[in-house]
């Protein structure tokens, strides 16, 4: 009896664990989040050599924190949210089960250099984000909803940008690992902040403890999108122009008169108010550094990092914390205090990165491309693809086409012995006090008949490519 309780009693955690959405992913993506950034740590700043499949170690750590981490959190946010949207039942048992466990096994093929990896990676991804994007556009579209089609919208686009990377990685896609990095990048972060404009005033004015209202804009909200809209295309197509840093610089200003509006005294008392307002800081300087890298030549990866970092880690992690006590039935305004102290940690960590104190420095990125790249079988070292094009590939393919040498006739002083005793040096103790009479070279062209016999061409005459293969 004892045995069947037992066995009883492991079926209800997991019934329970697979009851609401947030509860596998956002433990799967906080248990990922630490054992990667391990992994990350140990293979850049201590050298630690581990091939993944196809793909740079640091190609590797940008892909997982976004389609791995930053999806799982996306995913158990919107599986519980849109419950609460539609009023629909919300996805649980085997149905939550079966995307959870396709989106475990791409994070484990992810580190196994197999042959097989990265189609184990192409398909979990991809069962995982039709599954996901059924279960939210199910409800959705089941009550008409037509106001959440900017967030269906942006989940659809984040699976063909993952979709962009494997080509990328499998030599399908010569452009791919940026278009898959860097749009699976700004499309979070435009869901984001989608959705910072919905919760963030609403969480402000029913946590602060006294009566206050914020509204919304609808002439920055319109801006918004618009300028949004043509940042991430021109950042797409045109990667480092100067019109998606005016777009960035727009951005940042519009935010900024967006975010300054919200402001109220009562938000730093509460750490799970005054944490979304930082993380909404961190992401729109980010648009900031991105306008700074173009302007001023600042490392493009400080707008990475605040984007990264700073935006998507800190919200995602008060975010989880949030619809945790939440929906556990703990106090969202008393939390415990080592959430506090893990905000301030993970802001410690954010502030000398984004603010240049720290930097990731360009010459240890290429030393570290140049120590991992080999590993990786059939991908074209690119250590400049995660910032822009190379100028290399705008140079006509005639002048890096090499032409066959053509024999030079060369006529050597017979007086001159080719020793090694020649050779020029103070310190060699054989050379010769004389000075050898210096080469002469006759430019003119030679070839080899049939006869063995070398013979010269005419001034100015080219051997023809016969003579050439017969040289």
């Amino acid at each position: 009896m004892s045995a069947q309780k037992q066995e009883l009693q492991e079926l209800d955690r997991i019934s329970i664990l697979f009851q609401l959405g947030f509860r596998p992913f956002f433990l799967g993506a906080g248990m990922i989040a630490v054992l990667f950034m391990i992994l990350w740590t140990a293979s850049y700043s201590f050298g630690w050599a581990h091939s993944f499949p196809r793909m740079s170690s640091i190609h590797w750590h940008a892909h997982e924190m976004l389609y791995g981490y930053a999806m799982a959190v996306i995913a158990g946010f919107l599986l519980t949210a849109v419950c609460n949207w539609t009023g629909q039942p919300a996805l649980q048992g085997t149905g939550l089960m079966l995307p959870f466990l396709l989106w475990l096994a791409a994070r484990l093929a992810s580190m196994l250099d197999l042959a097989v990896s990265p189609w184990l990676m192409l398909v979990c991804d991809l069962g995982f984000w039709i599954l996901l994007s059924v279960a939210v556009m199910k409800p959705i579209l089941k009550v008409r909803q037509w106001r959440q089609s900017g967030i269906l919208a942006k989940l659809l686009l984040l699976g063909f940008s993952n979709l962009a990377f494997y080509a990328g990685i499998m030599g399908w896609f010569d452009d791919g690992i940026r278009w898959g990095l860097y749009g699976g990048l700004y499309l979070i972060i435009g869901l984001v902040l989608t959705m910072g404009r919905r919760v963030i005033p609403f969480f402000t004015e029913r946590g602060v403890g006294y009566s206050v209202e914020l509204k919304n804009s609808n002439w920055l909200d319109l801006c918004g999108i618009v300028i949004f809209l043509f940042f991430f295309a021109w950042e797409l197509l045109f990667p480092g122009s100067d019109y998606s840093a005016h777009f960035a610089l727009a951005l940042f200003a519009i935010h900024a008169i967006r975010i300054s509006g919200w402001l109220t005294p009562g938000i730093w008392k509460k750490p799970l108010l005054w944490s979304l307002f930082a993380a909404y800081f961190f992401m729109i300087s980010g648009f900031l550094l991105h306008a700074g890298n173009r302007y001023f030549g600042w490392n493009p990866f400080l707008a990475v990092h605040a984007f990264a970092m700073g935006g998507i880690g800190l919200i995602s992690l008060s975010m989880m914390a949030r619809v945790s006590l939440g929906h556990s039935g703990r106090s969202i305004h008393e939390p415990p205090s080592n959430l506090t102290y893990a905000l301030a940690l993970l802001i410690s960590g954010v502030i000398p990165s984004s603010s240049g104190q720290n930097p990731v420095d360009s010459n240890q990125y290429h030393q570290h491309q140049h120590r991992t790249q080999p590993a990786v079988k059939g991908l074209r070292p690119q250590p400049e693809q995660m910032i822009m094009k190379l100028h290399s590939q705008q140079v006509p393919k005639q002048v890096h086409r090499q032409q066959p040498p053509l024999p030079i006739q060369v006529k050597i002083d017979p007086g001159i012995k080719q020793d090694h005793q020649f050779r020029r040096g103070k310190d060699n103790p054989e050379r010769q006090q004389t000075v050898p009479k210096p080469m002469t070279f006759d430019p003119v062209p030679c070839h080899r008949n049939d006869q063995g016999r070398t013979d010269q061409c005419k001034s100015g005459e080219v051997p023809s490519q016969h003579q050439h293969q017969g040289v």
